[in-house]
């Protein structure tokens, strides 16, 4: 166990269009063999003051047969902005406290694997509020904080190759599907100047996100990949609030967390990159990318006196594109929020680069 104290850290940087950058620092720690893990990380954005943390810890010591459980355990803060007309000066930023415990069950093979899980959580909202006049229905539903339970369950499956000095998975396909409900501890109605309001903040939904990878055997250090992906999102009931497309940022690195490969730039569910985020938002969405990528150096440098080395450099060429909109349940109970969204306006589409290095920090590779 002495292994598992922190031996480094890490500096961070998140881009937040809503919150401004949050810097922080990043540490993880293991047991020799694996059995104790733990991720933590902590950023603040000195332009707003807002705070975001992760903290998680996994446990692979359980007996097990042909199936491998693993119980993971995370406590995190996000921020994410959920409506902002810039015009108008009215805003909408959520901040989300959430305590989880999981238990995931992965069977696998030579090249492939697939895997079950399902989590219960504690939940705690809160929102700041900017424009809205004090007896505007939106402001009185999503003004106060609300605490919530949850369920989710989740399914994968992964079959891929990433061979030695390779820049990306290849030849295989990585899917997800997840549904998650949550319960509002305490529903009630609300007086308003347009009459009475239910105050549910209930919801559930599903979510899908999938990869595949083609290599291509073409000159280089390691052979040249073409890749998609595809992710989507439905959510339904009374307390159904808005998810945005747009950006790609990082997102929490805990481990209990970490959902997603890296096609579209990021582990977050909805990316379109090159415009901010949360371009368009509702409770229907989905995006889709696709990327050519090819080696283009192995310098293996060493960074000293920082204990990192510069293994490989890959660049790639990329289109995005992606929507979200509102159901007319949705329009109709959050008025001005669902304003801009339209279910049959054109996707935005972007196309751009990119540069990726390969960085290992006490060897542990990380692009």
């Amino acid at each position: 166990l002495r292994h598992v104290r922190p031996y480094f850290w890490v500096p961070t940087l998140d881009v937040d269009d809503a919150s401004g950058n949050f810097l922080g620092i990043w540490s993880y720690g293991s047991d020799l063999v694996g059995r104790h893990t733990w991720d933590a990380a902590a950023s603040i954005a000195p332009r707003t003051g807002r705070s975001q943390a992760a903290v998680s810890y996994s446990f692979r010591g359980l007996p097990a047969g042909f199936v491998h459980p693993v119980v993971s355990l995370l406590v995190d803060r996000q921020w994410d902005g959920i409506f902002r007309d810039t015009a108008s000066g009215r805003f909408i930023d959520e901040r989300e406290d959430r305590a989880l415990a999981a238990l995931s069950l992965t069977t696998t093979r030579w090249r492939s694997s697939f895997g079950l899980s399902g989590a219960g959580e504690l939940v705690r909202r809160s929102r700041v509020i900017e424009g809205f006049a004090p007896d505007n229905a939106a402001a009185i539903l999503l003004g106060e904080p609300d605490v919530l339970r949850g369920v989710r369950l989740s399914s994968s499956f992964a079959s891929l190759l990433q061979p030695p000095f390779a820049i990306s998975p290849e030849n295989g396909v990585s899917l997800r599907l997840t549904g998650r409900q949550r319960w509002d501890t305490d529903p009630r109605q609300i007086q308003t100047s347009t009459g009475i309001v239910d105050r549910d903040l209930g919801y559930r939904e599903a979510t899908g996100w999938g990869a595949g990878y083609l290599a291509l055997p073409l000159p280089g250090f390691a052979r040249h990949v073409l890749a998609a992906r595809a992710s989507g999102l439905y959510r339904d009931g009374p307390g159904a609030g808005l998810s945005g497309v747009g950006g790609a940022s990082a997102g929490s690195r805990a481990f209990g967390d970490v959902l997603f490969t890296d096609i579209g730039g990021t582990q977050q569910l909805l990316p379109i990159r090159g415009v901010s985020q949360n371009t368009r938002t509702g409770n229907r969405a989905w995006t889709a990318s696709v990327e050519y990528r090819l080696p283009l150096a192995q310098p293996r440098w060493s960074l000293r006196p920082l204990p990192a080395f510069l293994d490989r450099i890959a660049i790639s060429g990329f289109a995005d594109a992606g929507h979200a909109w509102c159901d007319p349940v949705a329009t109709e109970r959050l008025g001005v929020l669902c304003q801009a969204s339209d279910p049959d306006a054109p996707p935005i589409i972007t196309a751009g680069g990119e540069i990726t290095t390969f960085l290992s920090f006490y060897g542990m590779a990380a692009p």
